[in-house]
């Protein structure tokens, strides 16, 4: 069996073993609008929106994937850019390709040789005073500590991000640690009206003040 470094490479060869085995680009997709995805968080990007702010995703899946999730739920509109992998159509299959050709290389040692989230982040913040970061996996480690005092990073509780993060001593951006996209909504509203407001997450206050000390709060 073949090991791959890179989970783009693996999820290109498992799409080419089943496409020869006949399954189809329309059964993809509809397995792909069977995934989970909570109203909450269809809520929070309609939040977003309205209040003006430019919406980007940086992934490392493909833009085939998320072009049909984020139509299908008829939200694809209110995002500015897609930073990804790329999927395409090409002659009845979907072809996936990484972000940074093979042949290429961003130069960074903590991210897989495909996408560096840290380096998008670096080049957006030239763009942009501020920025909010919502993540949950190893690779949003590295695009946090891009981040600065002024920007917040929103890591998932019980996810890679969390820990990387309650580790460390190098991240600066303010720190909130959230559960459920209910959580997040309420707390991401409350920033956004008071931006010196620091909305607790009662339900795990024990784990938040973690992170509130790593940062000072």
């Amino acid at each position: 069996m073949k090991t791959y470094t890179v989970w783009t490479d693996a999820v290109s060869c498992g799409l080419e073993e089943l496409q020869d085995a006949g399954v189809t680009v329309q059964q993809i997709s509809q397995v792909l609008l069977t995934v989970p995805f909570n109203i909450k968080t269809k809520s929070l990007i309609e939040y977003l929106s309205s209040k003006g702010l430019k919406i980007m995703i940086a992934s490392d899946a493909n833009t085939f994937y998320i072009n049909e999730i984020l139509s299908y739920f008829n939200i694809l509109h209110h995002f500015e850019r897609i930073y990804t992998n790329f999927g395409t159509i090409k002659d009845g299959r979907l072809k996936l390709a990484r972000y940074v050709p093979v042949d290429s290389s961003h130069g960074c040692s903590r991210c897989p040789a495909n996408l560096c989230k840290g380096i998008i982040v670096n080049d957006l913040k030239k763009e942009f005073n501020k920025i909010y970061y919502f993540g949950d996996g190893r690779n949003d480690f590295c695009p946090s500590l891009k981040l600065s005092g002024n920007d917040y990073v929103f890591p998932r509780l019980k996810r890679p991000l969390f820990d990387l993060i309650r580790d460390s001593t190098e991240v600066k951006a303010k720190t909130f640690a959230w559960e459920s996209s209910e959580d997040l909504l309420v707390a991401v509203k409350g920033i956004m009206e008071d931006d010196s407001k620091w909305i607790p997450l009662e339900a795990n206050p024990e784990i938040l003040n973690q992170v509130y000390q790593l940062n000072n709060l």
